[in-house]
């Protein structure tokens, strides 16, 4: 009789740990309490869980045994309508107050995070506005990537990697929000202009360029993010940066991007000229030679005429581009702008004695032409 009750108190403390670690829906259940991080639950992840938001408020944490550099991606399936899933990474620092260490924002599902070396990177999940619950259980799958974009980490300016010049290079932008630097060195005056010929169908590529010092650590922008293909005038040699991303940060993809950075020479002689400080001076009566390369190149050309007078301008006949120009005129030390943009051939007002510069860019900023081009400047009657 003795023995008999033994084995019925051994069958009845059994029942509660089968429930728990067998669940419904192909996947494993996972027991509370999980409600902070020095009570997650790690499974072995071999194959999905299911987990439950079944109260306001909770949060429900999870681990993950990480094997060197790569990645963490969490994936959920069957989730109720009422819930708003989300997801947060975070380190375990049990000797701190506070237990973790967030790695990042609240995000949807499906998402992944780098990681960098061989650890446990904890994630909590939870309602996205902590107001809904539900009795219905999400399936969700945690997995370790292991790293395969060989130029990782370099997802920092000091972390840039080293590119060649007209070299094909492999790139991944991956997981969503990744920003990867690339830094390459100049030798002489020409053109930077970066370029893809296999992108991934869900990417959106969009390139910056810089400059950097990582001895101060101070960084400035030589030109803000623009669809590939892509360039920049450089004037000297040097060291300049890439930083590479998807256009909204909102989309990733495993396969790479075969892309490359040439160096071409210069074709305008009158480069540099892409700001007031640098205008190109002229004297009315002048032929200009210029070139509207790379996309959005714009090109500035000073004059003073000794007295008032009214300015001619008109092009050589054109198919690539077309191009306009507006008028500033200097006052105090400043520059104004007095006429908007106006198509070639056009005229211009001009006092004698007074600076004025003249902006010249593509009318759309849309097109380039990579060969001179002839603009006659004279002096003649109004229009």
């Amino acid at each position: 009789m003795c023995l008999q009750r033994i084995k019925f108190l051994i069958l009845f403390t059994l029942i509660p740990m089968i429930s728990i670690s067998c669940g419904g829906n192909g996947g494993d259940s996972v027991g509370e309490p999980n409600n902070n991080i020095m009570q997650a639950n790690i499974p072995s992840w071999e194959k999905p869980i299911n987990m439950k938001i079944d109260s306001v408020g909770d949060v429900d944490w999870f681990g993950l045994p990480v094997e060197g550099q790569g990645y963490v991606s969490v994936q959920a399936r069957q989730i109720p309508d009422e819930i708003g899933l989300r997801v947060r990474f975070a380190h375990r620092q049990p000797w701190e107050s506070t237990k973790h260490q967030w790695v990042n924002d609240w995000r949807e599902l499906p998402t992944a995070v780098p990681v960098s070396a061989t650890d446990t990177l904890f994630f909590a999940m939870q309602d996205d506005w902590n107001d809904e619950a539900s009795d219905e259980s999400v399936e969700i799958r945690a997995q370790f990537i292991p790293e395969f974009d060989k130029q990782e980490p370099n997802n920092s300016l000091g972390q840039a990697t080293e590119m060649e010049t007209g070299e094909s290079n492999n790139a991944y932008i991956y997981p969503n929000g990744d920003h990867d630097y690339f830094k390459v060195q100049v030798d002489k005056q020409g053109y930077l202009v970066a370029r893809a010929n296999k992108v991934p169908e869900d990417l959106n590529l969009r390139v910056k360029y810089l400059t950097y010092d990582e001895w101060t650590d101070e960084t400035e922008q030589l030109r803000d993010f623009g669809e590939l293909p892509y360039g920049l005038f450089i004037a000297e040699a040097g060291e300049y940066y890439l930083q590479l991303i998807d256009d909204w940060d909102d989309a990733s993809s495993q396969d790479p991007i075969q892309w490359k950075v040439d160096i071409l020479p210069e074709m305008d002689r009158h480069e540099p000229n892409n700001s007031m400080e640098t205008a190109t001076p002229f004297a009315i009566g002048d032929t200009l030679h210029p070139a509207i390369f790379p996309v959005n190149d714009q090109d500035y050309f000073k004059v003073t005429p000794a007295a008032n007078t009214t300015l001619q301008i008109r092009a050589t006949e054109l198919q690539d581009i077309v191009p306009v120009m507006r008028l500033y005129e200097k006052q105090d030390m400043d520059y104004k702008e007095v006429e908007d943009w106006k198509e070639l051939p056009t005229t211009f007002e001009l006092d004698g004695g007074t600076t004025y510069l003249l902006q010249m860019q593509d009318d759309w900023n849309d097109a380039r032409r990579p060969e001179e081009f002839m603009i006659m400047t004279r002096e003649g009657s109004g229009s």
